[in-house]
């Protein structure tokens, strides 16, 4: 887990979040040296709600996303480089 992901106001945030639903930095699902700036993580999250939908249902594309960075330029620019919105 992140050291983000450790302090007690982030990990009971993501406490409410099911694990197979959450995409850390150091998530497996996300190839090793494929981290921010690349949109490898962003990418990876955007499949999560497509494996909770009925089949044949319309999928959301990444223009749809909104990211919220905490001012990460790395973070911004894969954000961008996904094609998903950034705050």
């Amino acid at each position: 887990m992140t050291a983000k992901a450790v302090r007690p106001e982030s990990k009971a945030l993501l406490d409410l979040i099911p694990e197979e639903h959450r995409v850390l930095g150091d998530d497996p699902r996300v190839n090793n040296g494929r981290g921010k700036p690349a949109p490898d993580i962003y990418l990876c999250a955007l499949k999560i709600p497509h494996s909770t939908l009925p089949a044949r249902s319309a999928t959301i594309a990444p223009k749809e996303c909104l990211v919220f960075e905490e001012s990460s330029v790395p973070g911004v620019e894969a954000s961008q480089r996904a094609r998903m919105r950034v705050v």
